[in-house]
């Protein structure tokens, strides 16, 4: 099977499924916040969003009670809530990623804490109908905007309306790893101080990112440079005993639980 690079050499344009990297953007302007959740007033940077989702868990005190989650879901949100002590409970989506919120109220048990509502692939959820659900159960509010950073449901940014809402950067922006979490209740958490991203595992993901960039879009020449820095690369990343704290992967890992987005994420962030 061809892959995308002997595709891109045929002509064809390709949208990666990450965003990559270009050299000029890690020497961009000033950084601005003029975004929803990038201006929000209780907005905290994790190194990824899924440990954003066990913080918000923890917090909410949703140790040993039930949270209504949609039955279609990445898995590793999942793992994140369960690994915080959650029991889950599954309520119903529709062929078209349409959630079934009168299936959701139909599960609520006494122990039921938390409603919890994923924006698919950048289309609003029935958050107004969630947020009255919530509102008339007693139940926080979880928004998953993984995938849905940067929009809205007519005037309100997708985030703006759940307790907590959780972001997943690295998903939409070229940067190397990062997640946000917006806490909109009022109610003050008792967040941990977060450690720096490891600074060589942040370098690394970041050269990825630029190499794969050039190799899109550079043909044959992109695709020869790739090759030989990564076989370098490689060579100086066990050479140096670097460790990378990956992103994207399929499962939650709690010994990076307490790891905030890089500073270069944060730049990046406020320069697109």
């Amino acid at each position: 099977m061809d892959g995308p690079v002997k595709v891109a050499a045929r002509g064809y344009r390709l949208i990666p499924a990450a965003p990559t990297l270009r050299p000029s953007m890690l020497f961009g302007g000033a950084p601005g916040r003029s975004a929803w959740p990038f201006h929000a007033p209780d907005v905290r940077y994790f190194y990824l969003a899924r440990n954003a989702v066990w913080l918000a868990a923890r917090e909410l005190g949703l140790d040993g009670q039930e949270v209504l989650v949609p039955a279609y879901h990445h898995g590793v949100e999942v793992e994140a809530l369960l690994d915080a002590g959650a029991m889950v409970r599954f309520y119903r989506v529709g062929p078209r990623w349409d959630a079934d919120l009168e299936d959701a109220e139909r599960r609520i048990t006494p122990r039921t804490r938390a409603l919890y509502l994923t924006h698919y692939a950048g289309f609003p959820g029935p958050i107004a109908e969630a947020r009255a659900l919530a509102d008339r159960r007693g139940l926080a509010l979880i928004e998953d905007c993984a995938l849905s950073l940067l929009s809205s449901d007519g005037e309100f940014p997708l985030g703006s309306t759940g307790d907590v809402a959780v972001f997943c950067l690295y998903k939409t922006l070229p940067v190397p790893n990062g997640g946000a979490l917006v806490q909109n209740s009022g109610r003050r958490f008792d967040w941990p101080e977060l450690k720096s991203a490891p600074r060589l595992s942040t370098l690394s993901l970041v050269a990825s990112s630029v190499l794969q960039n050039l190799e899109l879009r550079g043909g044959w020449s992109g695709r020869a440079l790739r090759s030989a820095a990564r076989a370098l690369g490689s060579g100086v990343v066990r050479g140096a005993g670097v460790t990378r704290v990956p992103v994207g992967t399929r499962h939650f890992t709690r010994m990076h639980v307490g790891l905030g987005a890089s500073r270069l994420t944060r730049r990046l962030v406020g320069a697109q």
